[in-house]
């Protein structure tokens, strides 16, 4: 993917919600999705609080779910979203960690990584 060619709005419209404990990568997740068009971006380290965001927003057109964060394993949530047919990528520094219900990619990632995985996930 050559980002020099991708428009600005490529997610246009997009909502995401970064459920990620490491505030410098949720920061840099969230400036680059807002920079690439995305129209509202939420950011939590937290389980709970990532199931307030997404109970009180249900226009979520993406999860980005890390699996290990402040208040526990984020696998439980992944099979509540896959149930409810949310779309999630998983983000994670575990190389070892693979999973049927969400693609997944591995920190660290690079931006082409990252938008080609929700592209290719949104189907945009």
């Amino acid at each position: 993917m050559n980002l020099e060619l991708i428009s600005k709005f490529l997610l246009a419209g997009v909502s995401a919600l970064i459920v990620e404990d490491e505030n410098l990568v949720a920061m840099d997740v969230e400036s680059l999705l807002c920079e690439f068009g995305a129209e509202r971006v939420w950011s939590t380290g937290a389980l709970a609080q990532a199931r307030r965001v997404l109970s009180e927003n249900a226009d979520i057109s993406i999860v980005l779910l890390d699996l290990k964060l402040q208040d526990g394993c984020g696998e439980g949530l992944l099979a509540e979203l896959a149930l409810a047919g949310v779309p999630v990528i998983v983000t994670t520094g575990y190389s070892g960690f693979a999973s049927a219900l969400a693609p997944v990619i591995y920190k660290p990632y690079s931006t082409e990584c990252l938008l080609e995985a929700i592209l290719d996930k949104l189907r945009l």
